[in-house]
């Protein structure tokens, strides 16, 4: 079974540039004679119950001066972590194989959309995908359900699947630098986020029903809002960013035992709350 694992890895190898397989490059330790687990830069095997040998569970190519991505990727199918941050990916590999992917970061790529096959990877917890070009989510994105951290700033969405809400775990979504016009309203339902990042965005309104008992950093700065419902001050919020709004009046901040900062500058404040 591990050498199907290096067949795979040996047809990625074939795609990359010859400067990373070249003496100083990511790839210049990946020689056929040698044993993949050990001498490999940026590979690691794991040993796995369903398997007398090892298998390729994390692939750590990070800032490789350009790599790509291939689709034999997706034929790890013991693969449990992928680092591939500052790249030149053009897309996610196929992930219908991969069961037991926990870590996707792919930040810094020039990926334009998330497959729908997301949603089926129930053991994934992080989400690393920024500064790309993701226009979209897919609806399946809701189904990913052990996510609790999701890094999505610093691409071109302008819009977020309704499903977002069914991540029950979620406890960081970064949003900022998009071109969101509107959240959905089951962005409220997020009752275990701690910190919500949608700056840089053109929101106009966000959800007046929600129940954000977790969240401790909220980050509005730089929108088109006229307000902000009460609801996002919960008791465990320490800092609230609002800067650069159309912000007439401010949400009772009475709530939170715990607020440090509340920046409301550049706004047309018109009343402060009276607590």
């Amino acid at each position: 079974v591990l050498q199907a694992d290096k067949a795979a890895l040996q047809t990625f190898r074939a795609a990359q540039p010859s400067s990373a397989r070249l003496q100083g490059g990511c790839l210049a330790s990946w020689s056929d004679d040698t044993d993949l687990c050990v001498a490999w830069e940026g590979v690691q095997c794991c040993n796995n119950a369903y398997y007398v040998e090892t298998r390729v569970c994390v692939l750590a190519l990070a800032n490789c001066g350009g790599l790509v991505m291939t689709d034999s990727i997706g034929e790890l199918d013991e693969l449990m972590a992928i680092s591939f941050d500052h790249n030149a990916a053009e897309w996610v590999p196929p992930l219908e194989r991969l069961q037991y992917m926990r870590q996707i970061s792919m930040q810094g790529n020039a990926i334009r959309e998330l497959p729908a096959s997301v949603g089926q990877l129930q053991q994934l917890s992080l989400l690393q995908m920024t500064d790309n070009l993701l226009e979209d989510l897919p609806e399946s994105l809701g189904n990913a359900t052990a996510l609790t951290d999701v890094y999505l700033d610093g691409n071109m969405l302008a819009r977020l699947p309704n499903s977002i809400g069914q991540l029950g775990s979620l406890k960081n979504l970064l949003l900022s630098n998009n071109r969101l016009e509107s959240v959905p309203d089951s962005l409220g339902n997020l009752r275990k986020l701690e910190v919500l990042d949608l700056s840089g965005n053109s929101i106009a309104t966000l959800p007046h029903a929600c129940a954000m008992d977790s969240l401790h950093d909220a980050r509005f700065d730089d929108n088109v809002l006229q307000s902000v419902p009460d609801c996002f001050v919960g008791p465990k919020l320490e800092k609230l960013r609002v800067s650069h709004n159309r912000v007439s009046y401010l949400p009772d901040l009475g709530s939170s035992d715990a607020l440090e900062l509340v920046d409301a500058t550049n706004n047309s404040i018109l009343d402060l709350p009276q607590t």
